[in-house]
Parts: structure tokens; C-alpha cells; sequence
């Protein structure tokens, strides 16, 4: 029964944002819902990185066309910047760290380069009671003033939000 309700809900946001087969699903974590209502007042998503620069994407995207080639050197880049003090990535240099940076690194390069426009956007709010569902509406990543520690966002087209009561369990 959840499940075609959550079939319905998805058919109706893929009706009014006409997807194509080649549009991709992303589920973008709220800080435990933290970031929710910002996200979804401010029509975007993003990683929770301040101070990061981002110019080097650029730079990336030029030196290296194959994406999964980025990643490493997004991943020490990450490692230089945090030991240099110019951001803060709240680990400890243990066995974890190469791990946790990468996970990042791995985010960043979702944010930056494989989400599309046209691509369906999720987000949970505390506890996944509401699931909001969304359109990426940009070509790349964008800057907000109003929101500063936001490094990365993407602008999104909020489509409809759907109550946890109407989700399947395994969502």
C-alpha cells in the first residue's frame, strides 16, 4: 500500500517535470533536518562546507575531462587545505580521516559534476517525517550571499513534499 503511494507521488513529480530516462534520482542529507527549511525556502541544495574554495573546479574539470580522475586530487587538495588551516574539516588525522575526506571528496564531486539539470532532488527533514522532492533547475554549481556556509549549492525547483506516513518503510 506505501509502496503505491510512493509510486504515485514519484509518477506525479515525473509528469510535471517531464523526466527523461537519463535523469538521475539524488537523495541530499539535511543535517539530521537542520538545514531543511533553508534548502527548501532558499529553492536549493547543498554541502554543508564553508570557507572551501572552489575556484580550483575549474581548474579540475580542464586538467582532468575524465571526472573519476578528480577525485584524488579533490581528496588532497581537501587534505592541504585543512592542514594549512584555510578550512576546518572537524577530523582528526587518524585512520578515519583518508576515509572521511574521501567521502567528501566523493560529495563534492557529485555536487559539482554528475547532478544535472533536470535530475530529481530529495531531501529528509528531522527524523524523515517529510520528504521534499525537486528539479534541479541549473547548469552548475551557484553562490549565495544570503547563505555563506554553503560552499557548493544547486539550484532546485521544489516539486512537492510528501508526508512520512505516505512513504514505503524501505525509502
Amino acid at each position: 500500500m506505501a509502496n503505491d503511494q510512493l509510486n504515485y507521488a514519484l509518477n506525479q513529480v515525473l509528469e510535471r517535470v517531464k523526466v527523461e530516462s537519463s535523469k538521475k534520482y539524488w537523495m541530499v542529507r539535511t543535517d539530521d533536518g537542520a538545514n531543511y527549511d533553508t534548502f527548501s525556502d532558499g529553492g536549493f541544495v547543498a554541502l554543508n562546507l564553508r570557507d572551501y574554495p572552489v575556484r580550483f573546479l575549474t581548474q579540475l574539470e580542464h586538467d582532468y575531462p575524465d571526472v573519476s580522475t578528480r577525485i584524488p586530487h579533490l581528496k588532497r587538495s581537501l587534505i592541504e587545505y585543512h592542514n594549512s588551516g584555510i578550512i576546518n574539516l572537524n577530523f582528526k588525522e587518524d585512520r578515519s580521516f583518508s576515509s572521511n575526506v574521501g567521502r567528501l571528496a566523493k560529495q563534492i564531486t557529485a555536487m559539482a559534476y554528475f547532478i544535472k539539470k533536470g535530475d530529481i532532488v530529495l531531501i529528509p527533514d528531522h527524523g524523515a517525517n517529510r520528504i521534499k522532492i525537486g528539479k534541479v533547475v541549473d547548469e552548475g554549481l551557484f553562490f549565495d550571499d544570503n547563505n555563506l556556509q554553503f560552499s557548493y549549492a544547486r539550484k532546485v525547483d521544489w516539486v512537492m513534499e510528501i508526508n512520512k506516513k505516505r512513504l514505503d518503510p524501505c525509502l
